[in-house]
């Protein structure tokens, strides 16, 4: 007749369980990491005449996936670019009329880091961190 070694099942059901909690943790782990990715760009106090905004990382915006270019956006909207920025220094931003001529250029903005949001006023001339 075999003995039941009650004391070996509770370790093996606590080493299952600890091992299904660490699962657990590491996915919420990525899933948290992979939200917080990327970061968020706004414009405010834009002149008047301003209704479009591009914004990217000039020269390098080709070193990172996807390349992180805004492409013409509506000057109230936020750009959300999903990937790592990697601290990138090279922001770009340009304004344009209705008639897509730019009227206002600063380059060299930065440092953008990942999971920030950030906030471009025109009539400082500063990129902010929100």
């Amino acid at each position: 007749m075999a003995v039941k070694d009650d004391k070996k099942v509770t370790v093996g059901l606590a080493v299952v369980a600890g091992l299904i909690g660490l699962a657990v943790a590491t996915l919420v782990f990525a899933m948290v990491a992979r939200a917080a990715a990327g970061f968020k760009l706004r414009i405010a106090n834009a002149p008047s005449e301003a209704v479009w905004f591009i914004a990217n990382f000039a020269e390098n915006l080709w070193n990172y996936d996807p390349p992180a270019d805004s492409g013409a956006l509506p000057i109230d909207t936020v750009w959300e670019y999903p990937s790592d920025p990697l601290g990138c220094t090279t922001l770009m931003i340009q304004l344009f009329d209705t008639d897509h001529n730019k009227i206002f250029e600063v380059r060299n903005l930065g440092p953008v880091e990942n999971g920030k949001s950030y906030v471009f006023d025109y009539a400082t001339g500063e990129l902010i961190e929100e």
